[in-house]
């Protein structure tokens, strides 16, 4: 199996939920959409650039503490109970050392992660947009860019920020995608077995911070909301952004 084989497969099994979005992204051809003023997008157009905002600054400050609470409550529930035997079975000590290494980064992810967000742009919407989405961030003079999908679906460490699509879950929600993990794992044990302790770790790790990041209220699924995000002290500074 070629790397790019690999990671899709690891993708598809280790995050059912983001594999199954890109999938329809790919499938519509579906763009996506940034909402926000004309005077920002001036600002975008001149300057050739876009703003990230600190976790701890978005419109709603919990956002990175809900999908914490969410995963902490799925992980103690009988669905996180199985899928610790399970790993645990497949290799021996590895889930204390994930909770020891994601329990080191806790205070990182929620004071120095920067967010950018956008929408998913159906093809209906191309004369109108979402009225919700004009409502909360078109303000006066409301511009929305309309991007083309590539780049957002791309799987490159060229700028160290990455894109995920965001799961309007509670928590019974998240234990139900801790479940079929679990599953996927159990059915696709050689394959696991085959990547060996340290990269199962570090996809187990990845697989926290994902749903830390990117797991927001039910109550926001109209914005259809994908994240770009950038952790400098986590995964290191890029040269295309500046702080």
């Amino acid at each position: 199996m070629n790397a790019d084989s690999e990671l899709i497969k690891i993708q598809e099994l280790f995050y059912p939920y983001a594999f199954q979005k890109r999938k329809e992204i790919l499938n519509d051809k579906k763009r996506f959409a940034y909402y926000t003023s004309a005077e920002t997008t001036v600002s975008i157009i001149k300057n050739k650039e876009v703003w990230m905002r600190n976790a701890t600054c978005m419109n709603d400050y919990k956002e990175v503490q809900y999908g914490l609470d969410c995963l902490k409550e799925a992980y103690k529930s009988p669905a996180g109970y199985a899928f610790r035997n399970t790993l645990e079975h497949i290799s021996p000590g590895i889930v204390e050392e994930v909770e020891k290494l994601f329990n080191s980064w806790i205070f990182h992810l929620q004071t120095d992660t920067y967010l950018t967000c956008i929408s998913e742009h159906n093809s209906h919407e191309d004369n109108v947009g979402r009225l919700s989405m004009w409502r909360a961030y078109g303000k006066s003079s409301g511009v929305a860019l309309v991007l083309h999908n590539t780049v957002f679906l791309s799987s490159s460490n060229v700028l160290n920020v990455y894109s995920s699509p965001v799961a309007y879950m509670n928590s019974r929600d998240v234990s139900n995608q801790l479940q079929q993990i679990t599953f996927n794992i159990q059915n696709q044990s050689d394959f696991i077995s085959s990547l060996g302790h340290e990269k199962l770790r570090n996809i187990i790790f990845h697989m926290y911070k994902i749903a830390v990041l990117c797991v927001k209220h039910p109550g926001f699924k109209e914005e259809q909301e994908w994240r770009i995000f950038y952790t400098p002290t986590m995964n290191g500074e890029s040269k295309y952004v500046l702080k």
